[in-house]
């Protein structure tokens, strides 16, 4: 039986807006109170002849965003003396000095996965006193820890710092540590059911996402009549095709542009109002998001006709990490135009966009992707590659027979796979909240789970 969350008996007000008031026995204290706050040590000291120790050391990209990452830890030369002043010790909250705005102030608990590691100055240790590490970490994923770091920090873009004093400044709700232990075994053990639904909920996802690349293989390859006649393809990933299909360069079947290195954009260029300027994560998603794209000029619009927008252009991602995202332009609600990255590929008569589309989207085409990924430090499709990449044919109504077919079938997918997303959101905004509640007071989970359970979970 689910047990119902009921607040605390009595409350006392408090003088911080942002916590309205707390149980009795507890405190509120500025986070240089309960912990001390150190820094790490600058990269780049000459030490001339001095003798040093070669150590590892963490810096802001292994801080992530609710763990660490320790796959590429750097290593730095310190004096035997420093080696000890700013060696990372178990216990420690380590807390990214700067990064992304949203991520800024989210503490990890240093667990003394490496033997004598020390930390970049970019990054706090912070040593608690009075309060647990696990305390003080479920504290910065709190909406009010996250209203202080925006608040307190230095913003740029969507890059924030914040100070070691600013920081020294955060207010900690300080229960008595017995309750510290009580609420932590309670959520130890509440985040843990939900965090093991939200892996059910990921898995589902990653399933469907690949019977959806399945579904979409088979049919731009084979075709939807099963007993067709079959014959090798000669291509590698793309096995047989149908006997009376042809297998074509998209070089013969469409146009392939793309933006001229010469004619590069910079934000400083951006406009409040003028022509869409589509990048990369503009054409991630089911639809192009028109909405939020950027704007630019007359004068950089029109000089680039051959990338001007018409509906009907499959759109490829051909620069970076999110290579080979495709999409395609359903609809234009005014004038627009592309980055760098994206190639704009105008089918002729004889390719339908939307088959296209699917093609690009199929195992074959990203197998190959994946192939040149794999293959380059900065993953890139040339144009002149474009062009030679072989699309299986069919005639164009049994093209426009797929399409159809596979805008069904996708079309189902698609539905039950937002359905999960949409559990995994409410799912996380769950824990979040009973996180927050707990631990400041809103809540009581006293005796709701032993405080030994928590070295079992």
């Amino acid at each position: 039986m689910k047990t119902e969350l009921k607040p605390y008996p009595a409350y006392k007000t408090t003088e911080i807006e942002w916590l309205e008031n707390l149980p009795p026995s507890w405190q509120v204290m500025p986070l240089k109170r309960v912990s001390k706050v150190r820094t790490g040590i600058a990269k780049g000291r000459k030490y001339g002849e001095e003798e040093t120790v070669k150590l590892p050391y963490l810096r802001v990209a292994n801080v992530q965003d609710g763990y660490l990452d320790l796959d590429d830890v750097s290593e730095i030369d310190v004096l035997p003396s420093e080696a000890q002043r700013y060696a990372l010790e178990k216990g420690d909250v380590l807390m990214n000095e700067g990064g992304d705005a949203d991520k800024l102030g989210r503490g990890h608990i240093w667990r003394g996965q490496i033997c004598r590691c020390l930390h970049q100055n970019h990054v706090f240790a912070i040593r608690c006193k009075s309060v647990l590490p696990e305390w003080l970490s479920l504290l910065t994923t709190t909406r009010y820890a996250r209203a202080f770091f925006e608040t307190r920090a230095k913003q740029s873009t969507n890059l924030a710092s914040i100070s070691k004093t600013n920081l020294s400044e955060f207010w900690v709700v300080v229960p008595p540590l017995g309750e510290q232990n009580a609420i932590l075994a309670f959520l130890d053990r509440e985040t843990a059911k939900i965090d093991r639904l939200m892996e059910v909920r990921r898995k589902q996802v990653e399933r469907l996402q690949e019977q959806r690349t399945a579904v979409i293989h088979h049919a731009v390859t084979c075709g939807l009549d099963p007993t067709a006649s079959m014959k090798p393809s000669g291509v590698k990933w793309l096995g047989t095709i149908p006997i009376g299909w042809h297998l074509k360069r998209l070089g013969y079947l469409a146009s392939v542009k793309a933006r001229l290195g010469w004619k590069g954009l910079t934000a400083a260029e951006y406009v409040d109002d003028g022509n869409i300027f589509l990048s990369t994560p503009d054409i991630k998603g089911m639809e192009i998001d028109f909405e939020n794209a950027n704007y630019i000029t007359d004068e950089r619009y029109f000089e680039s006709p051959e990338i001007m927008l018409k509906t009907g252009d499959v759109l490829l991602v051909k620069d970076g990490a999110t290579l080979g995202i495709v999409n395609i332009v359903r609809f234009l609600p005014m004038r627009a135009t592309v980055n760098g990255s994206i190639a704009v590929i105008r089918t002729k008569d004889v390719l339908i966009p939307e088959y296209l589309c699917y093609v690009l989207k199929s195992k074959y085409f990203q197998n190959l992707i994946q192939e040149v990924k794999g293959g380059m430090g900065v993953p890139h499709l040339f144009q002149s590659d474009i062009v030679k990449f072989k699309v299986p044919l069919p005639s164009i109504s049994e093209q426009e027979s797929i399409v159809a077919h596979l805008d069904v079938e996708t079309a189902k997918v698609d539905t039950l796979a937002a359905k999960y997303r949409r559990e995994l959101e409410l799912l996380a905004e769950y824990r979040a909240s009973l996180i927050s509640h707990a631990v400041t007071g809103k809540i009581d989970v006293r005796g709701l789970v032993p405080t030994t359970e928590r070295e079992r979970l």
